[in-house]
């Protein structure tokens, strides 16, 4: 069966393409001669003072609060809009 037209010759091609991709790849070896070692050992991290640890659970209490009444408002919302669409759905029947 000839592949020289249609969906066969470009199955053809992609497979001809794919190949021509796979000698290009590194290996990890060389991708570590060229860019390092990749991990540089374990992270330090600055310690937080009290004052700070205070400030951030003030603001992260304050940031849960104001997304707590977002959602409650948006509840709310979508509970009185279902109520509008109902009742005029059953009091105006078509």
């Amino acid at each position: 069966m000839v592949f020289g037209y249609g969906p066969g010759n470009e199955m053809q091609k992609s497979v001809k393409g794919n190949r021509s991709l796979l000698g290009k790849r590194k290996s990890l070896k060389d991708l570590r001669k060229e860019n390092g070692p990749f991990s540089g050992g374990p992270i330090k991290l600055k310690e937080a003072s009290p004052e700070e640890m205070e400030a951030f659970r003030a603001k992260l209490k304050k940031q849960q609060k104001k997304e707590r009444i977002q959602i409650a408002l948006i509840f709310i919302g979508s509970i009185g809009i279902g109520a509008f669409f109902w009742y005029f759905l059953t009091v105006y029947k078509m």
